[in-house]
């Protein structure tokens, strides 16, 4: 259900609105295969006329079904945006009304995309490479876990039969 404020009602007080957008709603793009979301957008947000214009302020908060970049793991990434707007109804770069309400639902999808991780990582100092077994790289330390990693790329570069 689109999030949409009358304006008449705005006239006289302060509008609260809850709700849910879902994934189809919002029309999301589908085109990174690290990040989905599968699960509702929730928002709670206010809105207060000022003259001409439409201060929106509240919370959008969800969650993304990421794969991380470095190691390839899946992982849920929640996101809270404090949505602040000043919306104005006159001139060239006003919000479209139609049957004297707004409806914000474009502008949350745009800044949902905003918020979208560039890199997900499922650690801040994830350094794992996939199918790396995490505990070989903890047993050694210095030289000994260097030597043995090098020994591992010189073994499949041993395997060319080059002539």
């Amino acid at each position: 259900m689109p999030v949409i404020f009358q304006l008449k009602q705005l006239l006289h007080e302060d509008v609260k609105t809850e709700g849910k957008l879902t994934p189809e709603e919002l029309s999301l793009p589908e085109d990174d295969e690290c990040i989905k979301m599968t699960e509702n957008v929730n928002y709670t947000l206010t809105a207060s006329r000022q003259g001409s214009q439409v201060w929106i302020i509240g919370k959008i908060n969800f969650t993304l079904d990421c794969i991380c970049v470095r190691c390839l793991s899946s992982f849920k990434m929640p996101i809270e945006i404090q949505y602040s707007e000043f919306f104005t109804l006159e001139g060239e770069e006003s919000i479209p009304i139609k049957d004297d309400s707004i409806d914000l639902t474009n502008y949350i999808r745009e800044d949902i995309l905003l918020n979208y991780p560039q890199h997900p990582l499922c650690d801040r100092n994830c350094n794992r490479f996939p199918d790396q077994p995490v505990r070989n790289r903890e047993n050694k330390r210095g030289s000994d876990a260097k030597s043995e990693s090098v020994s591992l790329a010189w073994s499949e570069l041993d395997k060319l039969k080059l002539d």
